[in-house]
């Protein structure tokens, strides 16, 4: 079948594709909460991301042209923690006349699955058989093996930078948005933060933010937060043990293991610790096997020169791709391959539910 027939049966079939995600939009919403916990503003934000992408495919006149080769096609991936970013992936590359072969990532979410298989029957109804879904128990077939890989490509967690001129309420809901998101499961969370100027306002909010966070059932529409995994608890714990045991740290914010009654879940209380940059002698490097991060725990390091904060971003491993910078941007230059930077005020209306409101600090 030529590309250029895959590419407009795609195009006939894009605003029945966006209707089926609307109409399997609370049955994908009830499995993200059952196989991944997640609580509900989650849930929208996540179909509503694969929504959007959708949409910016027709809106920038994806086109059409020929497959790679005859016969083959692309291969896509689901992956666990990425729940739908498939979608758009997927669904672009039919846009442009190749066939698809989609898999799953071990332990990836089967929300996706009913809504596939409806978009199958769609296409086919026009005489197309371009999308291959395994499924999620099975290995990779063969003949699908040289096809080559275009996505979900894996998210990276990021660094955040709070400048000297940062606004440091701005930045201690951003840090709790992002590091405390999915108790830490987050791909893209952060973990990190290099602090320009003074950190004691922003420990404050910080420390406002972390013990009064809601968590707990995904059910429970007030919920930041829900359970995790027995395997992300005992790793957590035994984290903190050994934050507490470093003699330079900083504990702002102890964590632990959060006791419900009646209990229906495991719930972890974020942990909050502060270190000096360059780092006192002997400490070992937040991130390594000595010292590891991981789940809901966020480590703010005081910088006191621009020489320090590239150092120290450096050493923690993150380029400038994955730094979040809470600060005005540069008055010149383009982004690129670039930092992010957030600016502007704090909008209440916007904010997840679960996070304490603001107030003076």
């Amino acid at each position: 079948m030529s590309g250029e027939r895959l590419a407009a049966a795609a195009r006939a079939c894009h605003d029945g594709v966006l209707e089926l995600v609307a109409l399997h939009a609370e049955a994908i919403s009830e499995v993200l909460r059952e196989e991944l916990g997640l609580v509900d503003w989650d849930r929208q934000v996540v179909i509503g991301r694969a929504q959007r992408g959708l949409r910016r495919l027709m809106e920038g006149g994806a086109p059409g042209g020929r497959i790679l080769e005859e016969g083959a096609g692309l291969r896509v991936i689901e992956r666990r923690c990425q729940p739908l970013e498939c979608l758009p992936v997927l669904w672009g590359a039919l846009l442009r006349g190749s066939r698809v072969w989609l898999g799953f990532e071990a332990g990836a979410s089967s929300a996706a699955r009913a809504l596939l298989v409806a978009i199958v029957d769609r296409l086919r109804e026009r005489g197309v058989d371009s999308l291959v879904v395994a499924p999620i128990d099975s290995g990779q077939p063969e003949e699908f093996a040289s096809w080559p890989l275009i996505g979900v490509v894996p998210a990276d967690s990021r660094l955040a930078v709070i400048g000297a001129d940062g606004d440091r309420e701005l930045a201690a809901y951003v840090l709790a948005r992002t590091c405390l998101r999915r108790s830490g499961e987050e791909p893209r969370t952060i973990h990190h933060a290099l602090v320009c100027g003074p950190t004691e306002r922003l420990q404050r909010y910080l420390q406002r933010l972390w013990t009064g966070v809601v968590i707990g059932p995904a059910a429970d529409p007030g919920s930041f937060s829900g359970p995790v995994r027995a395997a992300l608890k005992d790793t957590y714990l035994a984290a903190l043990e050994r934050w507490v045991a470093t003699p330079e740290v900083r504990v702002l914010c102890a964590g632990g293991l959060l006791e419900r009654v009646p209990q229906d879940g495991i719930y972890l209380a974020p942990a909050l610790f502060h270190l000096p940059w360059p780092l006192p002698e002997g400490t070992p490097l937040p991130g390594s096997a000595e010292l590891p991060v991981v789940g809901p725990m966020l480590v703010l390091y005081s910088v006191g020169s621009d020489a320090a904060l590239e150092a120290a971003s450096r050493a923690l491993g993150f380029p400038g791709s994955r730094q979040l910078w809470v600060a005005p941007p540069p008055l010149r230059g383009g982004r690129g391959d670039g930092p992010r930077y957030v600016q502007g005020a704090l909008i209440v209306e916007r904010m997840p539910p679960g996070l304490p409101e603001p107030r003076p600090a």
